[in-house]
């Protein structure tokens, strides 16, 4: 009697023929996202700072306008109320400074 033993057959396993395939297609999704990010990513908007007058940025400070000074840095925009704009032309007018309308 012969004992039959099991004998590894490529379908089994994969084997090593498979490895290098896998290599090459976690290359391509790599390239891809690099595509991805490039095409999209770095097409969207800039953010672009910019200054706050100096009356303006101290009369922020002096009311702790903190994170209001932040938006208006980052280029954003603020619809501020009427009792805040009251504020920064009490803190002009303060300062002898001249309070455009």
């Amino acid at each position: 009697m012969t004992s039959k033993e099991p004998q590894n057959t490529e379908e089994e396993g994969g084997g090593v023929k498979s490895a290098p395939v896998m290599w090459l297609l976690a290359l391509v999704v790599i390239m891809m996202g690099f595509l991805i990010y490039e095409l999209f990513l770095l097409q969207l908007p800039k953010i672009e700072k910019r200054e706050l007058p100096e009356k303006a940025k101290y009369c922020l400070e002096e009311l702790k306008a903190y994170s209001t000074i932040k938006t208006l840095e980052m280029g954003g925009h603020i619809r501020p109320t009427g009792e805040f704009i009251e504020e920064m032309r009490e803190c002009y007018r303060r300062k002898g400074w001249e309070v455009k309308r």
